[in-house]
């Protein structure tokens, strides 16, 4: 497989990850505490935003792709099981056979893949504006885990 080819594969699945974790939050919705929506809400929101700053770097790299180098850090058959994680995550919430905590630790499994496959260091961009807009995933990703840990540990008192 050429470069071309390869680095749309990548920023195929990361795009489908985002917006399978959007669609993860967003039915967890249903199952979540009132007092939790807002929180899920807003981790559907920044997992859209994701999804479009993945979708901008994918036009920016067909126009020059020149400005772009693969990483071979990159797992592309451990990430399609992160999908199919989260696709049974919906499934379950959707089948209403899910307990709070197991959807916050399918959440936390979900945020910590993204980090271990470094989403920030996947591509080696020469564009400052897009290496931005990793970094901003990579920040976000960082602190959904963070406040989706909190979450397990208070759910767990």
């Amino acid at each position: 497989m050429e470069k071309v080819e390869k680095i749309l594969e990548v920023l195929k699945i990361m795009k489908e990850t985002e917006l399978w974790a959007a669609k993860y939050y967003d039915n967890c919705l249903l199952l979540c505490p009132e007092n939790e929506k807002d929180f899920f809400s807003k981790l559907t929101a920044e997992e859209n935003k994701h999804f479009n700053y993945l979708s901008a770097i994918t036009t920016s790299f067909l126009k020059n792709p020149d400005h772009f180098e693969l990483n071979e850090a990159f797992d592309t058959v451990s990430a399609k099981k992160v999908i199919s994680l989260i696709k049974d995550g919906i499934r379950r919430i959707q089948n209403w056979d899910i307990k709070y905590e197991e959807l916050l630790k399918i959440a936390d499994e979900l945020e910590s893949s993204m980090i271990e496959h470094d989403y920030d260091k996947v591509l080696n961009i020469e564009q400052q504006e897009h290496l931005n807009l990793m970094n901003e995933i990579f920040k976000d990703t960082l602190r959904h885990r963070k406040l989706i840990e909190e979450k397990i540990q208070k759910a767990s008192k």
